[in-house]
């Protein structure tokens, strides 16, 4: 990857809604419901006190592997469907990372994104952006 170069990758997240089903148009208004969310305010970084794990700190994690994003996607209300989003990031220049660091709130300095690469730590690519104007969501893929 070149510096200020746009690619597209993959985000799953939660839902707690219908959205796209049955004729719904129309988000939510839950807060737990990152789908609406993202649709309605695109997305935020996550709090530094989150207890989720993150590899490489609070930021927006997104893949080119979309099975890697498919494990993030979550259904509740009986909702059998998944979401996912195909997003254009940019990259820039990007730090490329093998072993986890949980400490991290923005790159290295010089760096515009964290590439966290196949080896030790991970077994699937990520992309690892600190800034949400980094990240646009393009397309919401709905599937079984």
């Amino acid at each position: 990857m070149t510096p200020g170069n746009e690619n597209r990758r993959f985000h799953g997240t939660k839902i707690n809604c219908f959205l796209g089903l049955d004729g719904n148009i129309t988000t939510c208004d839950s807060t737990s419901c990152y789908v609406c969310r993202i649709i309605n305010e695109s997305y935020r970084l996550p709090p530094l006190t989150n207890r989720t794990f993150q590899r490489f700190g609070a930021g927006v994690y997104l893949s080119a592997t979309s099975s890697k994003s498919n494990d993030y996607c979550k259904s509740v209300n009986n909702n059998e469907y998944k979401y996912m989003f195909l997003n254009n990031v940019l990259i820039g220049r990007g730090k490329k990372l093998k072993t986890n660091n949980k400490s991290l709130t923005s790159p290295s300095p010089g760096f515009d994104s964290v590439l966290g690469e196949n080896g030790e730590d991970l077994n699937y690519d990520e992309v690892v952006v600190y800034s949400v104007d980094q990240v646009i969501p393009k397309y919401l893929i709905i599937y079984k």
